[in-house]
């Protein structure tokens, strides 16, 4: 198969094009800077300019879009709309344009997550998440938070391609914090023994994926009999060492509806569908770590507690 992917610059981008290289699929990797280091060839692409696109699909056979202002925090947040819209709404319309059966495109946790875009995590917000165990039929809530809604937009955008063409693959991935497995590992493990809150992301339900697994889920859609949009959140949770499931909902979650009863929690995401729609399971264990040491220092502004 012949790959377009854009965002190969990055870091998700340089372990995708690896492994799909790996597989020896043909890639075409575009991205608006160099990346020196890279074992590819990468080609200098502005996707902002339509124009510059077309030429890049000939016998194209899918596209991996991965090209977007990565954050909320790099540029006023009407740049990152603006960008994000214009780069997707080209990416797609070309795709459909040249008749690609394969659209793959990195959305984000932030389109189900609904925390504002540059809120501190000192101030200790609720959780605004709509149900625990997360999965991937969590519903959009958007919350003055436009980086998200560029992906909202995306999404929006993939479902009304999917219904024109409900023969094609339309796949948007809700990818959560994304870190090399090694070093997320190391990061957090350090979060935990200083009593350090960054990494410690229960606003998104303790999510996030490594690398090497996200590469592999992008693979195992493309490799999919999938067709129309499907959207997707492939993750793991981080795990307790030390505290229990109902302790850690009623300490961080009081407010937020439950789909199963505490006793049966075993994890904070559910990934069933995923793996029923495209067969793909994460290689790494998920990290286990000590949550009291969090909760003892982390009190948030919750609401009044969800109605049984």
């Amino acid at each position: 198969m012949k790959i377009l992917l854009t965002g190969a610059s990055g870091m998700l981008g340089t372990s995708v094009a690896q492994a799909l290289l790996a597989s020896s699929h043909d890639v075409l990797a575009v991205d608006r800077t160099p990346s020196p280091n890279a074992p590819y060839p990468i080609t200098i692409c502005d996707l902002t300019d339509p124009n510059s696109i077309t030429p890049l699909l000939k016998n194209i056979d899918a596209i991996v879009h991965l090209a977007n202002i990565p954050h909320g925090y790099q540029f006023p947040r009407h740049t990152i709309l603006n960008t994000n819209n214009t780069i997707n709404a080209n990416i797609f319309h070309a795709a459909t344009q040249a008749n690609i059966q394969h659209v793959l495109f990195a959305s984000s946790v932030q389109v189900i997550a609904g925390f504002p875009a540059r809120w501190r995590r000192k101030d200790l917000l609720p959780a605004q998440i709509a149900y625990l165990p997360v999965d991937s039929f969590l519903p959009h809530i958007i919350n003055n938070n436009w980086y998200a809604l560029s992906k909202y937009h995306a999404e929006t955008m993939l479902q009304d391609l999917g219904n024109l063409k409900p023969t094609t693959s339309f796949i948007a991935i809700r990818f959560p914090w994304i870190y090399p497995t090694d070093l997320f590992h190391q990061a957090i493990t350090a979060s935990a023994e200083n009593h350090y809150i960054d990494l410690f992301n229960y606003y998104e339900a303790f999510t996030y994926l490594s690398t090497t697994d996200a590469a592999i889920f992008i693979q195992k859609c493309l490799d999919s009999n999938l067709t129309g949009y499907h959207n997707f959140f492939p993750c793991q949770s981080l795990q307790p060492s030390d505290a229990t499931y109902q302790d850690i909902i009623h300490h961080f979650y009081p407010h937020i509806p439950l789909k199963i009863p505490t006793n049966d929690f075993n994890s904070f995401s559910d990934i069933t569908y995923i793996t029923q729609s495209t067969g793909w399971t994460p290689v790494h264990p998920p990290i286990k770590i000590p949550f009291q040491p969090f909760m003892d220092s982390i009190q948030p502004n919750n609401p009044a507690p969800a109605p049984a």
